[in-house]
C-alpha cells in the first residue's frame, strides 16, 4: 500500500534530494510538487523542480509553483549556500515540462485531501494559504530547524509556524503529535503548545 504524498519545496539541494527519494520509494505515490521561494526565487526552485524531474524521466509529476515571497517580511534567499541557480554544481538536463497552470494553494485544495499527507520543508507560506482555503490533510510532515547553519529556529516566526499555529489547533486533539523530526534533535508540536503560539 502506497501513501499519497504532495511535496511542498523550493529546491535548491536539499530538496532535490527529498524530491528523487520520493520518487524512488515504492512506499510513495506522489501526486504532486507544489514549489515555494525559498533557497531561490519562485522561478528557479521551480525551474530546479522540473529539472529534476526531467533528470528521472518523471515529467508525468504535476508541478505547480506557489508564493513568491513570504506573507510578512521581505524575500531573502540563499545564494550563498545553493548558488545563483539555486541548484549549482550537479549538471542536469533543461525541464522537459512546464508548471501546471493552477497555483499551489488551488492545486492544494484539490489533491491535499484527508487521503493524502502534506510534506512542506520549505518555507511554510503556500500551507499557511491553502490551511486557509481550508485544506485538510491526513497529515503535515514539516521540515523546519537545524543544528548549526540555515534555517535556523531563532523563533517560531522564522520558521514559518506561527502561521500554522492557529490552524493546527484545530487538527490537533490534545497531546497528539502533529510533527516529529526524524533526524537530529527530536520535536514535537502538541496542541497546548500551538495555542501559546497562535497568539
Amino acid at each position: 500500500m502506497t501513501t499519497r504524498v504532495i511535496l511542498d519545496c523550493d529546491p535548491g539541494h536539499d530538496d532535490a534530494i527529498a524530491l528523487l527519494l520520493a520518487l524512488a520509494s515504492p512506499e510513495i505515490d506522489l501526486v504532486g510538487v507544489t514549489t515555494v521561494h525559498g533557497n531561490q526565487t519562485l522561478e528557479k526552485t521551480t525551474d530546479n523542480a522540473l529539472r529534476v524531474l526531467a533528470l528521472v524521466g518523471r515529467e508525468d509529476v504535476p508541478v505547480a509553483m506557489g508564493a513568491d515571497r513570504p506573507l510578512v517580511r521581505e524575500l531573502q534567499v540563499a545564494a550563498h549556500v545553493h548558488g545563483e541557480s539555486g541548484l549549482d554544481g550537479p549538471e542536469l538536463p533543461p525541464r522537459a515540462s512546464e508548471p501546471v497552470e493552477q497555483s499551489a494553494v488551488d492545486f492544494l485544495v484539490e489533491h491535499a485531501g484527508p487521503e493524502t499527507v502534506l510534506v512542506p520543508i520549505g518555507p511554510l507560506t503556500n500551507v499557511a494559504l491553502a490551511l486557509e482555503a481550508g485544506i485538510r490533510p491526513a497529515r503535515i510532515v514539516l521540515m523546519g530547524g537545524s543544528i548549526a547553519e540555515g534555517n535556523e529556529l531563532k523563533n517560531l516566526v522564522h520558521a514559518g509556524l506561527k502561521f500554522l499555529a492557529s490552524q493546527a489547533i484545530q487538527l490537533a486533539e490534545e497531546g497528539e503529535v502533529l510533527a516529529r523530526s526524524q533526524f537530529a534533535v527530536k520535536s514535537q508540536l502538541l496542541r497546548s503548545q500551538a495555542n501559546q503560539w497562535a497568539k
